[in-house]
């Protein structure tokens, strides 16, 4: 068993002490239990890739299928499937699972295998050929940098809520999703930007929802005068 556990503002254990606590306990469980168990503690404290909502998730997973995704899912997707292949006896060290995974993106198997997953849980596969037909909000908003400098922050857990109230997600069991509308993050911690660049788009279609979610949304990046270093991905592995 392969965890990915997540600390910082996006996540359910902000502090990394008590992620790394969770891990431990996840990792000892498996071994009371006779399950190897292996824990990456990854950085959320600013959002996994580019986009945050239903459809536009689902384009950014098909491009990471495609080997064109964000940097840092393509990273831990591999890392994560790495440990997967190591432990199922699959490759014998993390290069060599390393190049299976590259191998199933370049050949087109890891995304054959989406479709059958797809298929499987009687959805249209033929998506996967055609992207732009997912959900597509109405209306899009930019948000720009009031300054020049470097990002310092871009928090997980504003621009999280704020997809949420934009329809994203449910407050409530009642509320319905709407799998169009999303933020995508455009400046992440470390970028420099000039001041007026766009820091990230708000895709909605409520206007209600919009004038709710636009200040929280907008109030997730700062800008700091001098370089900021962007933080590591992976802090840790816990496990045998």
């Amino acid at each position: 068993l392969v965890l990915d556990v997540k600390f910082g503002r996006g996540a359910f254990m902000e502090d990394l002490e008590l992620a790394r606590r969770l891990a431990e306990t996840m990792v000892e469980i498996g071994d009371l239990r006779g399950t190897r168990v292996v824990a990456l503690l990854t950085d959320m404290s600013q959002p996994l890739g580019r986009e945050v909502g239903n459809a536009s998730e689902i384009r950014e997973s098909i491009d990471t299928l495609r080997g064109e995704g964000p940097d840092d899912i393509t990273e831990l997707t591999y890392a994560l499937g790495a440990e997967m292949l190591i432990m199922g006896d699959v490759a014998g060290n993390s290069e060599e699972a390393r190049h299976l995974l590259e191998q199933a993106v370049s050949s087109g198997s890891a995304m054959a295998k989406f479709a059958e997953i797809i298929t499987a849980q009687g959805g249209d596969a033929g998506v996967l050929e055609a992207p732009e037909t997912l959900p597509t909000a109405f209306n899009t908003d930019s948000i720009t940098a009031p300054q020049s400098g470097w990002i310092s922050r871009c928090d997980a857990l504003s621009i999280g809520v704020g997809a949420m109230r934009l329809g994203a997600g449910r407050e409530r069991k009642e509320d319905t999703i709407d799998p169009a509308v999303g933020v995508t993050v455009e400046a992440k911690v470390g970028d420099q930007v000039k001041e007026g660049d766009v820091l990230g788009q708000i895709h909605w279609n409520d206007a209600y929802a919009r004038g709710v979610a636009t200040p929280l949304i907008t109030s997730a990046w700062e800008i700091s005068d001098s370089p900021v270093d962007a933080p590591a991905l992976i802090v840790e592995r816990i496990g045998s």
